[in-house]
């Protein structure tokens, strides 16, 4: 299981890598030096950590250190990204919210982990279509 989840890693971070900040690019700025953010946590979530539709490309001033749309900070700035997120990437809030009552961290099987590394793969091996899923829903 270690495997597949380090493979996981590996092709999220070939997916990420080249994409710009979501928030950035939705104001007509490109900063790629991005991170992807859970936007359900990997404590509580630690099942859907790896699923693309859990993740949104942020630089820093987005992630962890801004001070007007933020998603780790004091409420008003992580309410602000919530409406962002609503209104600029609607699926990917869609996911969350129809999501975020299973807080039970319940470990994945061999076979649940192996498909969400065959979709990893698959948009590791297209980053176009990477980009369209996250910045066009």
């Amino acid at each position: 299981m270690h495997r597949l989840k380090d493979q996981a890693k590996r092709y999220l971070d070939k997916i990420f890598r080249y994409l710009p900040c979501a928030v950035c690019l939705s104001s007509g700025k490109s900063n790629y030096a991005t991170v992807p953010h859970h936007l359900l946590n990997k404590g509580n979530y630690g099942s859907k950590r790896h699923i693309i539709w859990n993740l949104v490309p942020l630089c820093s001033d987005h992630h962890t250190m801004g001070t007007e749309i933020v998603t780790h900070g004091n409420t008003q700035v992580v309410k602000n990204f919530g409406a962002w997120l609503k209104n600029t990437l609607p699926q990917h809030y869609n996911w969350m919210i129809v999501n975020r009552e299973d807080r039970a961290p319940h470990k994945l099987t061999l076979g649940e982990q192996s498909d969400i590394n065959d979709d990893l793969q698959y948009y590791a091996d297209h980053p176009d279509k990477a980009e369209k899923l996250i910045y066009e829903s």
